[in-house]
């Protein structure tokens, strides 16, 4: 409560403050141990030591469940400033999915499973929801009303690219879909940057710019204790206590709860809003060099001082974009509405719990943070969704093999199971883009692809002089040094196994490893064709081999995919129109992924070498690899001795420290020295056992 009086002339401005505090399914303990410590245990006792106060608040559920747990204190507290009234407690998906990708029974559902927990913490049920990151789809509407939302949380940009760019944003407006209507608020950009990151009275001046609507704010918890810098300058230099104080004592701010500002105020008008979310999410989602465009073009506009009055022109790219982008994460996406189908035909609430916790958002993109770049993540949510997928086969029975377009990319994949493993195949290239094992519920073929970024198209991003204060991750200095750099290498292709190559004789792996080869065949990613035969799939190409200095070949490629419990059997053929007149090498290509590359065992005839380094092995059958985090061991075996290359696949990606090596996978290279002279047809099989 405010100590002005309350015929003050100056206008009073109603902050509207909100909290969202987040941490990703299968995230390392850890981590979330220090989150605990250096923010949301002093965020919240710091809010407590203010009880005029209030704001919005929205923890998901994953998060919520664990602190209930492992920081009983730091739940207590929450509940106590809920029961008080002092915080308003907002709603969402309970595993913090963007709710427009997924099916609309699974988002009612994970919906009403965090509303029940917060009844159960502040006695009501809420009526706001926090919006995942703030992506917005008009078709969010109909189902937040069935879920009993009376409002959601958008951001200014959303409203900008609506046409509203000259408007007065400060409070709320009304949209509606078919006449169910639903109130939105906007955060404020201006707002999300000056908190906590400004001096205090800069802070105090963005908010009271809002005259006598409504200041709007509602961003990452994490800001204030667990980015970098931001806990000495929070806690140690006091922001928040002296943030605390000056807007209790202001005679110009109040603060107000979001539905009681609702209900106390009318709207400032109806908007109809496009597809979108927040400004910077607009840039991570293009192509590289489109979004190293977007960033120079809004960076020159800002600069000269046209940014604010541009920015709703500038539209960039939609979240789904993401699956265009990253092959594995629309793989793991098409997967779970696979699985979400099955679990609505046979409704096991085991399973369901384990699809719901797959469609935690976090590992599906990138953008500051990690993301789908983290191992951990992505494997985190492959495993729930393949214990999804054990639970109903244990319960239903093992699906036979499919063909057709599982991923909607327009061609086909197919799938093969056992009571033991899922293995899935893709026409593009006739390659295996999943070995899930059902035992460990580990993909062991989870590697990422070696993509450009954005961000490594600039040498140096220098930093704004933010002034006083600290800079937010957004504004932050990232330099790349030389030693990160040589990690810059881009595939040509997804890193999946079983990929066809036919090289020049000559080819070394370090140019292999890094991208500099010549492909003389059209395999690679070429379109195979697909079938099912028996329980097994045949994938077949009639291609050609074009040498350098040599006339072209035909050549037909097939081969055949079976699943026998907990063995992969590939059998190759190759057959040559004619011989094409110089050496020539084929190299099946095979990316494994496991968590630590320096953690494994690997072995070449039971001779021991790295998975960490770039190897070659010399000539061998069979292979092993042993990894004692899993408790697993992968033999592949050879019918015809093999020339064996091995080097790891390692990216580099943004964070909000900096830049992150990180280790995707390791591959191995089976090379065979082909000599058509006389020869009809060449027979390879390989066998995969996990």
């Amino acid at each position: 409560m405010n100590t002005g009086s309350s015929d003050s002339p100056r206008a009073r401005t109603t902050l509207l403050m909100g909290f969202h505090c987040h941490q990703p399914v299968g995230n390392f303990h850890s981590v979330l141990r220090q989150a605990c410590a250096t923010c949301y245990g002093p965020l919240l006792e710091e809010l407590a030591r203010f009880p005029d106060f209030r704001f919005g608040f929205h923890m998901s559920g994953y998060l919520l469940e664990w602190i209930s747990e492992q920081e009983k204190g730091i739940h207590s507290v929450l509940a106590e400033l809920a029961s008080r009234g002092q915080a308003e407690l907002l709603t969402a998906g309970f595993y913090e999915p963007i709710l427009s990708v997924i099916p609309p029974e699974d988002a009612l559902e994970q919906i009403g499973i965090l509303s029940d927990h917060i009844r159960d913490i502040s006695g009501e049920r809420p009526a706001g929801l926090w919006l995942t990151e703030r992506i917005w789809d008009p078709g969010l509407v109909p189902l937040l009303h069935r879920a009993g939302i009376r409002y959601s949380i958008v951001d200014d940009n959303h409203l900008m690219a609506a046409g509203l760019g000259d408007r007065d944003l400060n409070g709320y407006f009304i949209t509606e879909s078919r006449g169910l209507v639903m109130a939105l608020y906007p955060i404020s950009q201006a707002l999300r940057y000056a908190t906590p990151f400004k001096p205090v009275p800069e802070a105090l001046a963005a908010i009271e710019s809002a005259g006598d609507g409504a200041a709007i704010v509602f961003d990452d918890g994490e800001k204030f204790g667990l980015w970098p810098e931001t806990f000495d300058w929070v806690y140690g230099k006091g922001w928040l206590r002296d943030f605390l104080e000056a807007v209790t004592n202001s005679e110009t701010i109040t603060t107000e709860s979001f539905t009681r500002y609702l209900e106390d105020n009318s709207p400032l008008g109806r908007v109809y809003l496009p597809p979108g979310s927040y400004f910077e999410m607009a840039e991570w989602t293009l192509p590289p060099r489109d979004a190293r465009l977007f960033h120079d073009l809004h960076s020159e506009l800002e600069r000269s001082g046209r940014g604010p009055a541009a920015r709703r022109f500038l539209r960039g790219g939609l979240w789904p974009h993401f699956f265009i982008k990253y092959d594995e994460s629309n793989n793991m996406h098409k997967k779970m509405i696979r699985i979400s189908e099955r679990t609505l035909r046979d409704p096991i609430p085991e399973a369901r719990r384990h699809l719901l916790r797959g469609q935690c958002n976090d590992a599906y993109w990138h953008g500051i943070f990690g993301g789908l770049y983290l191992p951990v993540l992505r494997n985190s949510i492959k495993r729930e969704l393949n214990e999804a997928e054990r639970i109903l086969d244990e319960a239903t029975g093992v699906p036979g093999p499919r063909l057709g377009d599982l991923n909607a990319d327009g061609r086909n994949e197919a799938e093969i199971r056992s009571a033991d493993g899922i293995v899935g195949i893709t026409s593009t290239g006739g390659q295996v883009y999943e070995l899930s094992d059902k035992r460990s519920l580990f993909d062991l073929l989870g590697t990422l692809t070696r993509r450009m970024e954005h961000y490594h198209l600039a040498a140096t991003e220098a930093r704004e002089d933010t002034g006083e204060g600290v800079a937010t991750i957004h504004e932050a200095f990232r330099s790349m040094d030389e030693e990160t750099r040589r990690y810059l290498v881009y595939d040509r292709y997804p890193r999946y196994a079983f990929i066809d190559h036919f090289l020049p004789e000559g080819t070394g792996i370090g140019d292999f490893a890094g991208g500099n080869f010549s492909q003389w065949g059209d395999f690679a990613d070429g379109a195979y064709g697909m079938e099912l035969v028996g329980e097994g799939v045949r994938a077949d190409r009639s291609g050609t081999i074009r040498p350098e200095g040599a006339h072209a070949v035909g050549l037909a490629l097939e081969k055949t995919f079976t699943l026998d419990e907990r063995r992969l059997r590939v059998g190759y053929r190759l057959r040559a129109e004619e011989e094409p007149g110089v050496p020539c090498v084929f190299a099946c290509e095979i990316n494994l992924h496991f968590p630590s590359a320096t953690s494994c065992r690997a072995e070449m005839d039971g001779m021991p070498f790295s998975l960490a380094d770039v190897a070659d092995t010399g000539s061998g059958r069979v292979v092993s690899v042993r990894d004692p985090s899993l408790q697993e061991a992968l033999t592949l075996e050879l019918s015809r001795p093999a020339m064996v290359w091995s080097f790891p696949v390692q990216t580099v990606s943004q964070s909000e420290k900096g830049f992150d090596v990180a280790y995707q996978g390791s591959c191995l290279v089976l090379r065979w020295a082909l000599d058509f002279a006389g020869l009809k047809t060449l027979s390879l099989d390989l066998t995969l056992a996990f």
